[in-house]
């Protein structure tokens, strides 16, 4: 049934008078409203516990695998951070599947008269049952761990991209770093094809090269370079 207008005007004059939470406590206890298994991002972010566990993780992650820049740094904190997350999964639903199992188990209701080995089958039956949740807070937390498997090996992923991608222009800087050497050096140095040269074609050696130009152009020796300059305005 929709609410009539003056239920409207009432529902929004009480909401006019809420200011919140006014305490420290108050407020905190509101950011955590959401905050149930740590796994959305909601409410408190990350607690301390799993903070430090982050930190443990990405330390050892960066001692084996040596991230080359500051991308593949933070690659490895995502990909810390989402391990951490997924064990946190994983850990929670194996504590709470071990607490379902073990309280069906000493619920189960069995006969006093059925034979030992009937009454084993039934509390084991039970407790296959009980290792599955479906209900909804328990899908839902089964979702947040897929969904940080499938973060932490798309970071793991990315990061050995970034890797290959640093090596591999390092590799051109260097390579090109190298032809320059190799080119100036080829300028500075004699180069010994030209021994062989010159002995094959002895009118280009520098001293014999520079006499016939010089018979031909004596006014330009090597070594001068006439420039024309035009004197007068420009028009």
């Amino acid at each position: 049934m929709p609410a009539s207008e003056a239920q409207i005007r009432a529902n929004q004059a009480n909401a006019a008078k809420s200011t919140g939470p006014r305490t420290a406590e108050g407020k905190a206890a509101s950011r955590a409203n959401s905050y149930k298994h740590g796994m959305t991002g909601n409410g408190v972010v990350m607690p301390p516990d799993e903070a430090e566990a982050v930190d443990r993780r990405y330390a050892a992650f960066y001692s084996e695998l040596q991230p080359a820049d500051s991308l593949g740094m933070t690659l490895l904190k995502r990909a810390a951070t989402l391990a951490v997350r997924m064990e946190k999964c994983a850990e929670r639903d194996m504590a709470e599947r071990a607490e379902r199992v073990t309280r069906a188990i000493h619920e189960c209701d069995i006969p006093t008269d059925l034979e030992p080995a009937e009454a084993t089958r039934l509390r084991a039956e039970a407790g296959r049952k009980a290792a599955f949740d479906p209900s909804k807070e328990a899908t839902l937390a089964r979702n947040h761990e897929a969904a940080a498997e499938r973060g932490f090996f798309r970071a793991l992923k990315e990061f050995r991209l970034a890797q290959q991608s640093h090596k591999a222009r390092t590799r051109e800087a260097a390579e090109e770093s190298e032809a320059a050497i190799h080119g100036l050096g080829s300028i500075l140095q004699d180069d010994p094809d030209d021994a062989e040269f010159l002995a094959q074609y002895p009118e280009f050696a520098l001293p014999a090269f520079k006499s016939a130009y010089e018979a031909v152009f004596p006014a330009s020796p090597i070594g001068q370079v006439d420039v024309p300059i035009s004197i007068g305005k420009s028009r």
